[in-house]
């Protein structure tokens, strides 16, 4: 639900008409895994100087959104939901600023609470999994136990987000998914 190009679709906005549609947000680059498909470069492992604040995060989605910004992308290169993040605020403003927000995030800091809370905001809830082997899944990340806990975040998030998606333009948007990036030691897992 928070593709720029899928709302051109499904409402058939004119995007050239806008001066900006998307927006992808970078928080800090401080992740609790170490997965070997990481977007993160070596020396940005121990995080980032000169982030934003949440007053600068404010100003910038005002703008955004006066300009013609439909969707915000958070996916940190890092994990997004770690403690000191402004993950939170970010998208509960663009929520009420009408914007949609991708959230890509390993899961293994979603609580219950955190849970509910993106269900009532404009959030679609990307949950990264690497492999559907406990075993493959932990070596790739170095987080022993942490295929139960990302397992558990993937069916709390489908019980909790169970019931928000919608049909409009004759097709059915939904508000969670799996990203599963695919490397040599998964592709046997295509299938499945």
């Amino acid at each position: 639900a928070s593709c720029p190009r899928f709302w051109a679709k499904v409402r058939g906005y004119n995007l050239h008409e806008r001066f900006i549609t998307y927006m992808s947000l970078n928080q800090d680059s401080v992740c609790n895994a170490n997965c070997q498909g990481c977007f993160r470069y070596a020396n940005r492992k121990n995080g980032l100087a000169n982030l934003l604040n949440v007053s600068d995060y404010n100003r910038l989605l005002d703008e955004f959104k006066r300009f013609g910004g439909l969707a915000i992308e958070i996916s940190g290169e890092g994990e997004p939901l770690l403690p000191k993040t402004n993950t939170l605020p970010i998208i509960r403003l663009a929520s009420s600023l009408g914007i949609w927000t991708t959230l890509i995030t390993n899961g293994h800091m979603l609580t219950r609470k955190i849970v509910e809370e993106l269900r009532g905001l404009r959030v679609s809830l990307v949950i990264s999994l690497h492999s559907l082997k406990r075993e493959i899944y932990e070596q790739d990340n170095g987080c022993p136990n942490s295929f139960a806990l990302t397992m558990s975040a993937i069916n709390m998030v489908s019980q909790i987000f169970q019931g928000t998606s919608w049909r409009e333009g004759g097709r059915e948007i939904k508000r969670a998914c799996v990203h599963w990036t695919l490397q040599r030691n998964n592709l046997n897992e295509v299938p499945d």
